[in-house]
């Protein structure tokens, strides 16, 4: 008897047929505008496709590049011969198109803003989320969750510090979550104590509208007989 045995993929079909399950994701598109967290973020969602469809690492430069557009596009074929170098990789991809677009003073400036931010009038979700965005520019200033924390509570308001101070928070998800809820109640607590105030003044605070009426102690003329 002859056993029937499958033709083996060649690498261009094996490239092919991971292609087309990448692209079927629809990967976001990165087209080299000075936008540090926009970069970090095609940055970060190719990385999960990549995991998410197994990606080799062989792969992983070609399949990028399919994805970037207007002045990363530009960039990439006038330097694309660097691709035929065996070191070149998805990580020394990431770090050229960093020396290219963006500056070393724009990540100081990301630096220095991530160092001086406050809470200020910002809820405590927005405060986060310009928190998360600058840190990942500042990695040694967070390079453990204790640093993260203390930044973290270091840039909250005073009164909300006040309040997490008599809290022991063993990770940045769980003081985050705190704050959350420690904000919740002392709006609670506001507005409880503005409708109360309020309340009372309706109440007792114009007597004028009672059924006996304070006397007109004005300055009238006498009446003389």
């Amino acid at each position: 008897m002859q056993v029937n045995r499958q033709r083996p993929m060649t690498e261009v079909e094996e490239c092919s047929n991971i292609f087309k399950r990448f692209a079927s994701h629809k990967p976001p598109t990165y087209n080299g505008k000075p936008d540090l967290i926009e970069f970090e973020e095609w940055i970060s969602d190719m990385e999960k496709l990549f995991d998410a469809t197994q990606c080799p690492d062989k792969h992983k430069v070609n399949f990028s590049v399919f994805y970037i557009q207007g002045q990363a596009y530009l960039w990439w074929k006038s330097v694309k011969g660097i691709q035929n170098e065996p070191d070149i990789d998805w990580e020394k991809l990431k770090q050229a198109i960093r020396n290219q677009f963006y500056m070393q003073s724009l990540q100081l400036q990301m630096e220095s803003e991530f160092v001086h931010l406050k809470q200020r009038k910002m809820s405590v979700l927005e405060y986060a989320v310009k928190f998360n965005e600058p840190a990942r520019f500042a990695l040694d200033m967070v390079s453990t969750d204790r640093e993260r924390m203390n930044r973290f509570e270091g840039g909250l308001n005073l009164d909300l510090r006040e309040h997490l101070s008599s809290y022991l928070s063993n990770s940045y998800q769980e003081l985050y979550d705190r704050a959350i809820n420690v904000e919740s109640m002392m709006k609670l607590r506001e507005e409880i104590l503005g409708n109360t105030n309020r309340k009372g003044t309706t109440q007792g605070g114009n007597s004028n509208n009672g059924p006996f009426k304070r006397p007109n102690n004005g300055n009238h003329r006498g009446i003389h007989k």
